[in-house]
């Protein structure tokens, strides 16, 4: 099918001429405004026609249009002579009896057309053509066709020599400069029919005839109008010129800018109020090339080309004269078409085979063609990868021999897909991933499209097949699954990690009142601090599963890796038979990370890689700066990252083992929980990094870590100091209170507290604690400490809470406790208003610790046991 841009000119072209043609109309006092109506009519009519029959597809509707359009175009001589007659006042030659003689050849010319399947007179053994994009009608040429061609060239040779006669003769005549234009208009359609004759178009059968017609309606509107282009505009400005695409610009006769249409102020950038009346020269200063077409007084039409940051565009630029009825210049009009697509077309066409050439082997499919037999005869450097067959190969073997497909899901060999083709089905797509299977047995996920090469009768001459390797977009979308179940397992394992440190702390704390009320002989002692050393190891764990959980939140500080990376390894490697090499530039970015929490990963991954090697060896540890402009790793936006490579010699892991290296609790060592690599996961995914793991039985294994670099410079942050509890403390003077949701973490803290001397009151609910504090503040017996569960189901829990004591007390301290040690409040617990934190199950020692330094010091305290 001809593209779009080779039609839209027959449809502009045939627009404009109707519009000037019921414009014309409604001069039916102006001599030859009627007769030139008609002319313009029919010029519209033939473009229409033409465009029609130049982008049909089949025969019968070519010859529909074409039949339509000798309807209307044997007449337009005709007409425009009796244009040209009236023009120069001699329309006397018009009898009655002249009309009829000049209608007789183009009246039969109409029949001729409509009867052309029955006789050799004209047009007959009417056929298409297929020339590149272009589908074309031939048909051989009867005797009457030359005579219709006579015919026509005559008539209009004896307008342009009425027109050129009179304009020479008469140049003191203002119908004279009318004459002109008429017969500048009249040789653009005649030349570019002529062209067409003679074969001279960019594309075979393109004829730009009858678009041509517009410049001759245009210029002749503008003769018969005394020059008034710009006055067509009752219809409105914006039909004609506002919405026309050419750029249009109006000078005065001082050469000063009047007037422009929004083509030419898309394009100059014109800003009205400040352009309008400025020197062309100046307006148009980065435009020199105009300026100088300008200037160079030329009429015709030259090519110039307009470089801008926005518009890089080829323009015909033709530049017309306006003129008073007294032959006085009242200014120019400059008119710009672009042309850009045109001669784009023009290169594209002469360059086609070259192209496509460079295409195929340049594309990033992989592509590979085949001949009528099924045999391949050319393969891209892609599908050689792909594949791993290379042409010389490849070449004359069977397409089904390179292109080996099973289900992913039965493993089962799937039908050759090549045999369903025919000129009913000429293309096959498969409708899910599938796998190939290369030359040396590997496998890959693919989509591909596989479809017949036709030659112009519509045979089949080969077929092309392409194919996308979608192995690495399926391994995306399987590394955001599997981050979105760990994301909502980790949520799972978050809930559980709180509700049984609440269970913890009161185990605890049941244990050290037993242990309070027995004396240190006794053997229940050991057997209560032997439980209390058990729920202490499941803290443990239970941090294990926060850090897991997507609750936990990395205390981040500005870092540089390097030292924490040789920091850590020195540590793990310490006295035993496996070494450290590293290649750690001194220009590696630094990080803001948790470094607990990184540290943690790197003790875990480098004491994996420590067991794998019991015989010794050698671990290596490189980091380089990355810049990602694209997601080239999987869940990774683009930024700036380091890149941390772990690298062991040890056993390796088992290819069918490495899809749940990350799962929680899979391990395949005894004794071992399970946890320790989906922690590493865990904690890199929460730092907005990415772990990935490869493996090989016998040779390693190596783990790569991304981790977003920060932009800042690594700060010294003073070590906080802490403070001793001095013996022999009296706490009667101290008043606490407690709230929490669980009633027996209330019960056990209160008499654990009360056993020590505190003075002890408890809330279960943030709104109670604050009205018991309100209270104790106006009796005067405020409470020296506050300690609130951050999270109370149902009702106000410590966040909420503590904003509400500090309106009321602005000197208040506040400890905050929960079982969610990572949760971000506790975190960064001074952000919040907090003076401390503890950390459920906590001891009666680390309580102590607490609660001591934020009532004696301005200093605050965690409490955590990492």
């Amino acid at each position: 099918m001809l593209p779009p841009i080779y039609i839209v000119p027959f449809g502009i072209s045939a627009l404009i001429l109707f519009i000037l043609g019921f414009y014309s109309l409604r001069f039916y006092r102006l001599r030859s405004s009627l007769i030139f109506a008609l002319g313009l009519f029919l010029c519209g009519f033939w473009t229409v026609f033409t465009g029609l029959t130049l982008s049909s597809e089949n025969l019968s509707d070519k010859i529909l249009w074409s039949n339509l359009g000798y309807t209307f175009g044997p007449f337009i001589p005709v007409v425009w002579l009796s244009i040209a007659l009236n023009l120069v006042g001699q329309d006397r030659w018009f009898r009655w009896w002249w009309m009829v003689l000049l209608y007789i050849v183009p009246s039969i010319t109409v029949l001729l057309a409509w009867t052309s399947g029955q006789h050799k007179f004209f047009l007959y053994s009417s056929r298409l053509e297929i020339s590149g994009s272009l589908i074309t009608m031939l048909s051989d040429r009867g005797p009457w066709y030359w005579v219709h061609i006579g015919f026509t060239y005559i008539v209009f040779l004896i307008c342009i020599l009425i027109l050129a006669f009179f304009a020479f003769w008469n140049r003191t005549n203002i119908y004279a400069r009318q004459a002109t234009m008429v017969f500048i208009g009249l040789l653009f359609p005649i030349i570019f029919n002529i062209f067409y004759l003679l074969k001279l178009t960019p594309l075979p059968g393109y004829n730009l005839g009858p678009p041509m017609c517009v410049v001759m309606g245009l210029l002749t509107s503008w003769a018969l109008f005394k020059y008034r282009l710009l006055d067509l505009i009752p219809i409105g400005r914006g039909i004609l010129v506002d919405h026309m695409h050419d750029l249009l610009l109006v000078l005065d006769a001082q050469e000063q800018l009047v007037d422009f249409n929004p083509a030419a102020q898309e394009v100059f950038e014109f800003k009205p109020k400040q352009d309008i009346g400025k020197p062309l020269t100046l307006v148009l200063e980065r435009w020199p090339e105009l300026v100088a077409s300008y200037q160079d007084g030329s009429q015709g039409n030259h090519e110039i080309y307009l470089d801008k940051a926005k518009h890089h565009r080829i323009f015909e630029v033709s530049v017309s004269p306006i003129n008073s009825k007294h032959k006085k210049l009242l200014g120019s009009i400059i008119l710009l078409h672009d042309i850009t697509r045109r001669k784009e077309a023009e290169q594209a066409l002469e360059a086609e085979r070259e192209r496509l050439i460079i295409t195929l082997h340049s594309s990033g499919e992989a592509i590979i063609t085949t001949d009528q037999e099924g045999q391949v005869d050319l393969i891209n450097q892609v599908a050689e990868g792909l594949t791993g067959w290379n042409q010389q190969e490849a070449r004359t073997l069977p397409l089904t021999a390179l292109f080996r497909l099973i289900h992913p899901n039965t493993r089962e060999p799937l039908p050759n897909p090549f045999t369903g083709l025919n000129s009913n089905l000429p293309r096959v797509s498969n409708t899910e991933d599938i796998i190939l299977i290369r030359q040396d047995g590997s496998e890959c996920y693919i989509n591909y499209t596989i479809s017949l090469i036709l030659d112009r009768g519509g045979e089949r001459v080969g077929m092309v097949l392409v194919v996308q390797d979608v192995t690495e977009k399926r391994r995306i979308a399987e590394e955001r699954l599997k981050a979105h179940n760990l994301e909502s397992l980790g949520i799972l394992a978050g809930g559980i990690a709180h509700d049984f440190n609440n269970i913890l702390t009161g185990i605890m704390g049941n244990l050290m009142l037993t242990k309070m009320r027995l004396p240190p002989t006794d053997e229940a002692t050991v057997s209560l601090e032997n439980a209390e050393k058990a729920t202490l190891q499941a803290k443990v764990l239970t941090g294990h599963l926060l850090t897991f959980s997507s609750g936990g939140a990395p205390i981040k500080q500005v870092v540089r890796l390097e030292d924490l990376i040789r920091d850590t390894v020195s540590f793990v490697l310490h006295g035993s038979n496996v070494r450290g090499e590293f290649d750690v530039p001194e220009t590696l970015w630094t990080a803001e990370v948790d470094q607990v929490q990184i540290k943690q990963v790197l003790q875990s991954l480098l004491l994996n890689a420590l067991q794998a090697m019991p015989a010794g060896g050698k671990i290596t540890l490189s980091a380089n700066n990355l810049q990602l402009t694209e997601e080239v790793v999987a869940l990774l936006e683009p930024g700036r990252y380091v890149r941390l490579v772990i690298q062991d010699e040890g056993c390796g892991i088992k290819a069918e083992d490495l899809p749940r290296i990350f799962d929680p609790y899979f391990t395949t060592k005894a004794g071992k929980s399970g946890l320790g690599l989906s922690i590493c996961y865990s904690i890199i995914r929460q730092h907005k990094g990415q772990i990935l793991l490869d493996s090989e039985p016998g040779k390693g294994t190596t783990v790569t870590l991304y981790l977003l670099a920060s932009e800042r410079e690594v700060e010294l942050v003073p070590e906080r100091p802490r403070v001793a509890i001095p013996v022999g403390t009296s706490n009667t003077s101290r008043k606490i209170l407690i709230m929490d949701d669980e009633a027996m973490i209330l019960q056990v803290t209160s008499k654990l507290l009360q056993k020590r001397g505190y003075k002890v009151a408890t809330a279960q609910d943030g709104a109670v604690a604050i009205a018991q504090y309100q209270k104790a503040l106006e009796e005067r017996e405020p409470f020296s400490l506050v300690i609130m569960d951050l999270t109370i189901p149902g009702g106000m829990g410590g966040k909420e809470a503590v904003q509400k004591v500090l309106e009321i007390d602005s000197q208040a301290r506040v400890i905050v406790s929960s079982g969610y040690s990572s949760d971000p409040v506790m975190a960064n617990y001074q952000e919040y208003g907090f003076v401390g934190m503890l950390s459920k199950p906590y001891t009666l020692a680390s309580l102590e610790q607490v609660i001591f330094q934020v009532t004696s010091t301005h200093l605050t305290l965690e409490s955590q046991t990492r």
